[in-house]
């Protein structure tokens, strides 16, 4: 009996820099077709769901927003599975429409709601220095 399910990763394993690679959106056709149940995964929170459902979809995959499940949606979920309602995220702004229905308390979100922070969520910032909910306070 083989496997029942499968994660499939999306860079470098569905896609590689600017193109799907090669067979991978007829092997997930197939997957589709045989019924077998499959979710796309990546760790990425620099895009949005919506995002890599287009970059998908320009690549050649018939997917949908349903079958993909980002890092970020992961740690909204986190947040909202503890009770958690105001959170301070620390990500890119693309990926902040992933957060749902939490309410964003600064961070990069740029909000400000009068509340501390129930958590904080922090994602890939690129190379722009130390991310800012790492920095030390001025004492100054």
């Amino acid at each position: 009996m083989g496997p029942r399910a499968y994660l499939l990763d999306l860079d470098g394993t569905l896609y590689s820099g600017e193109a799907a690679v090669p067979g991978a959106p007829a092997a997930l056709a197939r997957l589709r077709q045989q019924n077998i149940p499959y979710r796309l995964v990546t760790n990425t929170t620099s895009r949005s769901r919506a995002m890599l459902v287009k970059r998908l979809r320009d690549y050649g995959f018939a997917v949908s927003a349903e079958e993909l499940f980002t890092a970020t949606i992961a740690g909204a979920d986190v947040a909202r599975d503890a009770g958690y309602s105001c959170v301070a995220p620390f990500l890119p702004e693309p990926a902040l429409v992933d957060m749902g229905d939490l309410q964003l308390c600064g961070g990069t979100s740029g909000q400000g709601s009068g509340r501390t922070p129930e958590a904080v969520l922090v994602g890939d910032l690129g190379s722009t220095g130390p991310t800012p909910c790492f920095r030390r306070p001025s004492t100054t």
